[in-house]
């Protein structure tokens, strides 16, 4: 699956000023992308980064009330006013609490799914699907006397398993 995109007029000669400018994606392209953003990721979130709940939540004390200091700017003279700034300390903070911010995205993502056992069998069933497609690219099952693997070819299985998935992510 490959998608072009290029820049020119109708005729198909490329834009005045400067040549083609193109853009090739094709599945592997997309896959090193998200797989070099994910590895990045899973770098920087450890258990050793976690940072302590009452920092995480801006708690001081045995009351359990808020901090001033949490909510101040980590800088006394830093200019609240430029949404450059803003964006500048709300990139530090996500850096800062990351692995604190993925803890709460999985224990959320473990009590919804515990909620809902239809999505965990749905879900259960789509890797199923998914696991034997990609065992049928690499290996031959033959069921009375029929090769599973070639009743549909690759293409048309990646597609199905694709619309089945955005089924299931969108109704489930």
């Amino acid at each position: 699956m490959s998608v072009s995109v290029a820049q020119g007029t109708d005729e198909g000669a490329p834009a005045q000023g400067g040549g083609s400018n193109s853009i090739h994606l094709d599945l592997e392209t997309i896959r090193s992308f998200f797989g070099g953003a994910i590895s990045q990721i899973q770098s920087r979130v450890t258990l050793d980064t976690i940072r302590p709940l009452h920092m995480f939540l801006g708690i001081s004390g045995h009351n359990m009330c808020f901090s001033p200091e949490a909510f101040g700017p980590p800088v006394k003279k830093l200019d609240k006013s430029t949404p450059e700034k803003f964006k500048s300390r709300l990139r530090l903070n996500f850096a800062f609490f990351l692995s604190n911010y993925a803890l709460v995205v999985v224990g959320v993502s473990l009590v919804i799914a515990l909620m809902h056992p239809g999505m965990l069998i749905s879900l259960l069933c789509l890797w199923g699907m998914w696991s034997l497609h990609g065992f049928l690219i690499h290996n031959e099952i033959v069921v009375f006397g029929k090769n599973i693997g070639t009743l549909i070819s690759i293409n048309q299985r990646s597609k199905l398993l694709s619309g089945i998935t955005v089924l299931v992510v969108v109704w489930k």
